[in-house]
């Protein structure tokens, strides 16, 4: 999943930041990054976003209701021209 490639390749850059976290050894380190992606995770999540596959979902439904739109809007036109 792409958010969770993402969350954690921002996690290593933040943690690749803090040279003084590799002094310390790996276990540091690891636990650094572990805080650090839990809480880009929490702030993340408080964030009013949407995933990629919702936004594409909804793109497709909004393509779906213009072309609705604009054939109703077609046969309006048709049943109006009949009329005169």
């Amino acid at each position: 999943m792409q958010d969770k490639n993402l969350l954690n390749d921002l996690s290593d850059k933040l943690a690749s930041l803090l040279p003084k976290a590799e002094a310390l050894g790996g276990e540091v380190k690891d636990e650094l990054q572990s805080k650090i992606h839990g809480q880009l995770k929490s702030s993340l999540a408080s964030l009013d976003v949407v995933s990629r596959e919702e936004f594409d979902a909804q793109v497709a439904a909004l393509a779906r209701a213009e072309a609705k739109i604009a054939e109703l809007e077609q046969r309006l036109t048709a049943l109006a021209g009949e009329q005169d």
